[in-house]
């Protein structure tokens, strides 16, 4: 078991690397993580980068919104930082088993209901 102050450090160089691959080395506002446009403002951005970000922006929703309502993340009793993180670990695990789940049984990877059914 590695420390919490490692943890976090490696938790952040992680996130900081996958940040720096994604934005390929520039800054994010020069790279197109604009805040949303106005209806009289021109977006001068590319449409395919516009919507890949929109869709993953989605996905994002979509997953949060799973974590809050199927796995009632939002209301986690906890009485000190391990017990915490073990339950918030093992939310999210079975997020990620059950979209495996789905994966394997060749539905969308996000429809947890025909888990239950099949």
């Amino acid at each position: 078991m590695i420390p919490r102050d490692e943890f976090i450090i490696w938790v952040y160089c992680l996130v900081t690397d996958y940040l720096n691959l994604l934005s390929k080395g520039k800054r994010l506002r020069r790279r197109g993580f604009l805040p949303s446009f106005r209806s009289n403002m021109k977006d001068e951005r590319d449409p395919d980068f516009v919507n890949g970000l929109k869709s993953a922006r989605r996905l994002v929703e979509t997953v949060i919104g799973q974590l809050s309502e199927r796995f009632n993340i939002e209301k986690v009793r906890a009485r000190d930082l391990w017990h915490l993180t073990s339950r918030m670990a093992r939310k999210i695990l079975s997020h990620t088993v059950a979209e495996f789940l789905n994966r394997l049984l060749g539905s969308n990877s996000l429809q947890f209901d025909g888990l239950v059914n099949q």
